[in-house]
């Protein structure tokens, strides 16, 4: 979700980026004589969106990096609950009271596969630290 946001954040900005060139260009097009102030105003205009391009490119990389590494601890785990509550959850977006009704359980039972779901991931990345480490 937090990657989510910053992409977002960044589209948004990339938008208004390309927005702003848009009326800049358009402005100059109206005129007969250039001014090295407006064109300036472009070129870094152009630069910022190509920089905020890169970001964003940066970001999905990083954002897709963690979600398989995500997916594959998950379906390294031995109960299909926990892994259908954590994939629901932190990957569909599902509230713990969606998959409840999803799965037939109650609200509490979710929460409590979640909170044994998460120690279990906890431990493998852990495990997964300590054997990188030693």
């Amino acid at each position: 979700m937090l990657y989510d946001a910053k992409i977002n954040s960044k589209l948004e900005e990339l938008e208004r980026l390309k927005s702003l060139a848009t009326k800049v260009t358009s402005v100059m097009d109206g005129e007969v004589v250039s001014h090295t102030r407006n064109t300036d105003s472009i070129g870094d205009t152009i630069a910022k969106i190509i920089e905020m391009q890169n970001e964003i490119n940066n970001l999905i990389d990083l954002y897709v990096d963690k979600k398989t590494y995500l997916s594959r601890i998950i379906d390294s785990l031995q109960k299909p609950e926990q892994i259908k509550v954590l994939y629901g959850h932190y990957f569909q977006g599902k509230s713990f009271d969606d998959i409840a009704h999803d799965l037939g359980y109650t609200r509490r039972n979710i929460c409590y596969i979640h909170g044994a779901a998460l120690q279990e991931v906890e431990s493998i990345v852990l495990k997964e630290e300590t054997k990188g480490s030693g």
